[in-house]
């Protein structure tokens, strides 16, 4: 008797556990909106460009035979006399498009050094591209400060808009120049 009186009970509070999630999960009544709330919600600005990036490795200092596996390979890790290249580019959040040097009038890297390096448009690889963006490089000197180096990207539309990206504050995520310096290579004439 035991048995069934405990497999009743059972299924009882099995069912009230059903009921229970079943009057959380449905919908609540529809409510009339307030008249402190807008009927229609206001239309989204596009004063301002979105910005994306990546970071690799350019292709000064390394050698001819090492060229395919060391050039342009994302990283946020460099040694002195390596070269750092921005690849970035600019969207409309209106149309989608990507914005190039017709639409842009300027895109920049601000290093918290303080050096601006202005980006360039084009197609990339040079001799035969199969993608256009802006592009900006830095070789890391020898001597120069090692540890984390932030910087903006800032944007300028030739229509009057603008955007800036901030690079990410995670130390794993952070641009960073190591000890250390790989050695310099004569540039292939």
């Amino acid at each position: 008797m035991n048995g069934r009186l405990v497999s009743r009970v059972s299924g009882v509070m099995a069912l009230l556990v059903v009921f229970a999630l079943l009057a959380g999960c449905s919908k609540p009544a529809a409510t009339q909106p307030s008249q402190t709330q807008p009927s229609q919600q206001a239309a989204p600005s596009f004063d301002k460009v979105l910005v994306s990036y990546d970071l690799v490795r350019g292709s000064k200092n390394v050698a001819k035979n090492e060229a395919a596996a060391k050039t342009c390979v994302a990283s946020s890790r460099y040694l002195h006399n390596e070269e750092i290249v921005w690849r970035i580019k600019v969207t409309d959040p209106k149309t989608g498009e990507l914005l190039d040097d017709k639409a842009l009038s300027s895109v920049a890297v601000k290093l918290s050094d303080g050096q601006v390096l202005k980006a360039r448009y084009g197609g990339h690889p040079a001799k035969s591209p199969t993608d256009f963006f802006w592009a900006v490089s830095f070789d890391i000197p020898e001597g120069y400060p090692t540890g984390q180096l932030k910087f903006n990207i800032d944007v300028a539309g030739s229509d009057g808009r603008s955007g800036q990206l901030v690079s990410f504050n995670v130390a794993p995520a952070l641009l960073t120049i190591m000890d250390g310096a790989v050695a310099k290579v004569d540039a292939p004439k």
